[in-house]
């Protein structure tokens, strides 16, 4: 028999809803769901407990913020986040932190701060359908994750390039557009599985993306398809 996951609700002046995730955090435990009606709730909060939490109606109405630390700190071993508009203001601070677990982000909207979504030592990060722009150093920033994946995501209008990874077992980059980062769109040091598919970069000089990456090319198929490039590859 398994047991029903609860479902808590937050609501601005609604009976029976929190009035800020940080509240409906604090009292769900693992594998609770938490819904968050639209609203704009200021504040940042940590998630220590595996839970999934997800906007109800369009996530441009449903609108997290603070005006200081980061939006939202993840310590937990599972999160998944849906359907949200994470707003930062701290310029030294990122909006999302993982600093261990796993986080998966799912239409969703990240915008501001120092780096859209920083991950210190996250085993796992997916980041689906998503936008990331504004940020003043990085959209996402990842050490030594055992898998970073960014699918079908817009990443625009960052001070610095848009995808940092620094020793992480597989990088992945498929479907998704870059616009306007400076000085690369994606930067990636060590020596773990690269490609990046089907991804369209305007506003970013292409000698930019191959002074990192070698093209592959598949005859009879239009797609970009970079992977790392490894001793001895010719940049023919």
């Amino acid at each position: 028999m398994t047991d029903a996951r609860t479902v808590h609700h937050v609501a601005p002046d609604r009976a029976g809803a929190f009035a800020t995730p940080a509240e409906a955090v604090a009292k769900a435990v693992s594998g609770d769901v938490i819904h968050i009606h639209p609203g704009k709730y200021t504040g940042s909060f940590s998630i220590d407990k595996d839970l999934e939490i997800a906007g109800i109606g369009s996530h441009e109405d449903i609108v997290l913020t603070t005006d200081r630390d980061s939006v939202i700190l993840c310590a937990a071993t599972t999160v998944v986040l849906k359907n949200l508009s994470l707003v930062g203001k701290v310029r030294t601070q990122p909006v999302l932190h993982i600093t261990s677990g796993n986080c998966d982000v799912t239409f969703c909207s990240i915008e501001g701060g120092k780096y859209g979504i920083a991950a210190d030592s996250s085993s796992r990060i997916t980041v689906a359908n998503s936008s990331i722009a504004d940020c003043e150093r990085g959209a996402l920033f990842a050490k030594e994750a055992r898998i970073v994946h960014l699918d079908n995501s817009l990443i625009e209008r960052i001070g610095g390039s848009g995808v940092i990874t620094e020793g992480c077992q597989e990088v992945r980059v498929l479907h998704s557009t870059f616009s306007d980062t400076t000085p690369h769109a994606i930067e990636s040091t060590g020596n773990g599985i690269f490609e990046v598919v089907d991804t369209e970069f305007t506003a970013v000089s292409h000698a930019q993306i191959l002074d990192n990456y070698k093209p592959i090319k598949f005859e009879n198929e239009e797609r970009s398809w970079y992977a790392r490039k490894l001793v001895g590859d010719s940049d023919a």
